[in-house]
């Protein structure tokens, strides 16, 4: 179960509050819960336009999102589309309204007044949601460690190798506006990976060797973890020249800005085994 799937949850959530509760239908106190939906507002920051700085906010609020499931702190999280200045909500488990409202404060977009939150609790059964944490596919690496102590699983085929860094630096958790999941399972993940035109891709890693199947690559700019750049292409290639095959070992936090006047696009095969 992917972690798409939340949007339609918030989605399906909001309808419900928009469409207001007529009848309210008594439950047993011992079968209920208290979690803190969290409603995002736009902000005195807010703004449609998309430069780097924005950019910027928007790729640190989905990291912190996936950072705050990793951590068991949010069962349910997605974008509220044509409701005016209303942005986004979360669903927290947190254990009282001030946690709740702490988290909602830690979020980037928040901290630079791009939304603004109002926490409300929220009374429901206790199988009406998942658990925090629960809801979507378990992050694809953890920091220094492989998942059952490096056992084979039940398929009969080994986990994953451990990884050198963070989850948080996982491709599609820092940079997911340019790595998508397009197919995943204990052996293999395939990202369709996008740079557009003059844009810098956040920082990130990738914890297992590749294969890549590159449609476009032009002129572009590598930089690490310092910021230092260790790799620049100055020419762009002839069409002629694509697609391309290449073997990659795992690679340390990078991040590419795409030089070029065409997106930067390709498959990256990851092989976790």
């Amino acid at each position: 179960m992917r972690c798409d799937r939340a949007v339609l949850s918030a989605a399906a959530i909001l309808a419900c509050l928009a469409a207001g509760v007529s009848e309210v239908v008594a439950a047993e106190p011992g079968r209920m819960m208290t979690v803190y939906l969290v409603l995002l507002k736009k902000g005195p920051a807010w703004t449609a336009d998309v430069t780097p700085a924005t950019q910027a906010i928007q790729d640190a609020h989905m990291a912190n999102i996936r950072a705050m499931w990793q951590a068991h702190k949010l069962v349910v999280a997605g974008p509220v589309e044509d409701q005016a200045d209303l942005r986004g909500l979360f669903v927290f488990q947190a254990a009282s309204l001030d946690e709740a409202k702490e988290w909602a404060a830690s979020d980037p977009a928040v901290k630079a007044g791009r939304l603004v939150p109002v926490v409300y609790p929220w009374w429901v059964e206790k199988d009406a949601l998942p658990d925090a944490g629960s809801y979507c596919t378990p992050p694809p690496f953890a920091a220094s460690e492989t998942r059952a102590g490096g056992q084979a699983s039940a398929t009969g085929h080994s986990q994953e190798k451990a990884c050198a860094w963070p989850a948080a630096l996982d491709a599609p958790t820092a940079a997911p506006r340019n790595h998508r999941v397009v197919f995943e399972n204990d052996r293999v993940r395939v990202l369709d990976v996008v740079v557009e035109a003059g844009e810098r891709e956040p920082l990130h890693a990738h914890c297992w060797p590749s294969i890549l199947f590159v449609m476009f690559r032009g002129k572009l700019r590598e930089r690490d973890a310092d910021g230092k750049v260790i790799r620049e292409v100055d020419t762009t290639p002839p069409a002629s020249a694509f697609p391309q095959t290449q073997w990659l070992e795992a690679s340390p936090p990078h991040s590419l800005e795409n030089l070029d006047s065409q997106a930067i696009h390709l498959l990256r095969i990851e092989l976790k085994e």
